[in-house]
């Protein structure tokens, strides 16, 4: 038997880390909350190291795309949990997988655009650097809250059939999409199917697009279930 070729061992030996990545992380995690904790501290860091000029727009970028797959894939199987699936590694379907792939390339296209905001933010001084950094913080919890819309999925996927009520959520001004909907109550899946899950960042399917709401869905108990 001819002995394997350097690429080939290398190539073997990084999937092989890749899986011992993946495993730990499911096993360090515990819930989506800790999942977003450690996603928002990551870039939070990244962030402060860009703005101090120790962190490139590349390196970030390609890092927080990595980081993209680790943790998407981690929200997901703790969101399955939580929506009452004891063991989501097993139970993970094609259907999943396609969302969770899915997500991870929307997201992964604009960390460049982030990453190099994050750079800019080095070439200031004073309080006009300070405010910057700040405001690049603040854009980030848009990426944490990508993130737990993507948890809230694997909930809905544990829970596709359950009924769920359309919630107005505690903003001072809402738009005009979600008071229609507020008061309807159709099957999670069915919210899903129309676009109509609240909170998504990005959902050209709300007047506001999902980025300022704080509506939610809820059980014929009145829990919430998503997000």
């Amino acid at each position: 038997m001819s002995s394997l070729s350097s690429s080939t061992k290398y190539a073997l030996l990084a999937a092989a880390l890749s899986t011992l990545e993946q495993a730990l992380t499911l096993w360090t995690l515990k819930s989506v909350n800790e999942v977003l904790r450690e996603y928002r501290d990551t870039l939070t860091r990244w962030i402060v190291d860009s703005a101090n000029g120790n962190l490139m727009a590349g390196d970030m970028s390609r890092q927080h795309k990595t980081l993209l797959k680790r943790l998407a894939l981690a929200a997901y199987l703790e969101g399955m949990r939580e929506g009452g699936i004891s063991s989501p590694e097993e139970e993970l379907d094609d259907d999943d997988r396609e969302t969770i792939a899915d997500w991870v390339n929307e997201q992964g296209a604009h960390t460049l655009d982030f990453a190099r905001a994050a750079a800019a933010v080095s070439k200031l001084k004073g309080d006009e650097k300070t405010a910057a950094r700040g405001m690049m913080i603040d854009r980030a919890d848009l990426w944490v809250r990508a993130l737990d819309a993507l948890g809230g999925l694997g909930r809905l996927s544990a829970k596709e059939n359950m009924m769920a009520t359309f919630r107005l959520g505690p903003t001072e001004k809402h738009c005009r999409t979600c008071p229609r909907l507020n008061g309807q109550r159709k099957r999670l899946k069915t919210w899903k199917k129309n676009g109509l899950l609240p909170q998504q960042p990005g959902n050209e399917n709300f007047e506001c697009e999902g980025y300022e709401c704080l509506c939610t869905l809820h059980d014929d108990s009145g829990r919430q279930v998503y997000p």
